[in-house]
């Protein structure tokens, strides 16, 4: 006997109806198949206790403070901007809008190719900005991302700043395992 003819014709993988029951098997097993879409209590419901957060940091320009420490420059003419920007751990980079680069007077570096939610897209690396957020500061490039897109505080700047985001309070907080203070990995 062969193989073929030993064996019940299994259903290819590509088929819809792998995922459908017959009516005889429904009637045989009733319950959910992989077609039925899941009961609402299985459904995650949004809570007051999660969601995004929004942190205010202070942006200065680097070349500027350059400029203050070198005594070429005066510190009130230290370009700076306040900013209310969106913690995302799936941004890798801190991530400001045109508007926001040209009040800090930022030169561009380079481009680079970066993944985004619409796919690949090239986008523009700045010179460094010194952030500062509660206690903590940190000089980072920027990357400009589109008018209407707000600004992103992505994992390197939280990682360089020490900050966990706590959902649950919707706050960044430092790191609980040095007792909220700041300390840096060089490992």
């Amino acid at each position: 006997m062969k193989g073929s003819q030993r064996f019940p014709r299994r259903r290819s993988r590509n088929s819809p109806q792998m995922f459908r029951r017959t009516e005889k098997e429904s009637e045989a097993k009733p319950g959910l198949t992989v077609a039925d879409p899941p009961p609402a209590s299985w459904l995650m419901k949004p809570t007051q206790d999660s969601g995004k957060i929004i942190q205010k940091a202070r942006l200065e320009n680097s070349a500027d403070l350059a400029g203050v420490m070198a005594g070429t420059m005066k510190p009130a003419k230290v370009r700076s901007a306040e900013v209310e920007l969106l913690v995302d751990t799936g941004a890798a980079m801190l991530c400001l809008t045109p508007a926001v680069i040209e009040t800090l007077g930022l030169h561009k570096l380079h481009e680079r190719m970066v993944i985004t939610g619409n796919g690949l897209a090239r986008r523009t690396v700045y010179e460094p900005v010194r952030i500062r957020i509660l206690d903590r500061e940190a000089n980072l490039d920027v990357m400009e991302v589109p008018t209407g897109t707000p600004p992103l505080l992505g994992y390197l700047p939280l990682e360089a700043l020490d900050l966990y985001p706590n959902p649950k309070k919707r706050i960044l907080e430092g790191n609980p395992q040095y007792g909220g203070k700041m300390v840096t990995d060089l490992l």
